[in-house]
């Protein structure tokens, strides 16, 4: 706790403060997740793709455009809820045809996209670059 002295040693007294404090498992996990966000935030995925450029972004999805016979789309991420429900970030996307959308939902792996003006987009912000192939695959089984 940090505050006002007077504040911090209310809630010290208090007899639920023994109930709700943190036990070692919860401070050591958190030790651990906080060192690896300040020494390695790239292990990280989401640290990462918030990270990442546009460029790195557009090279991924031409990548995959290329594989599947798709086109690069630019679009905008959203980082999501949270401490972020309002953030957008440049992206870019392979679009393929509209009918894939489920099909690829109902795949195995299954492959969630956004729909959006008749076609499927596949943001490649929340790819990985070893994940292009496995999804390169799975657009072709649904064909």
């Amino acid at each position: 706790m940090v505050g006002r002295a007077d504040l911090v040693e209310k809630l010290r007294r208090h007899p639920l403060q023994r109930a709700l404090r943190a036990d070692k498992l919860t401070l050591a996990a958190l030790e651990a997740t906080l060192t690896v966000a300040i020494d390695a935030p790239d292990e990280i995925p989401v640290v990462r793709m918030l990270r990442e450029s546009p460029e790195t972004v557009r090279a991924r999805a031409t990548r995959l455009a290329e594989l599947v016979d798709g086109e690069v789309e630019e679009t905008v991420a959203r980082a999501g809820g949270g401490a972020l429900p309002l953030t957008e970030l440049p992206s870019f996307a392979c679009a393929v045809g509209e009918e894939l959308a489920a099909k690829l939902r109902t795949g195995d792996p299954p492959v969630i996209a956004l729909v959006r003006d008749g076609r499927t987009l596949l943001d490649c912000r929340t790819l990985a670059d070893d994940e292009i192939e496995e999804v390169a695959e799975a657009i072709r089984r649904c064909r």
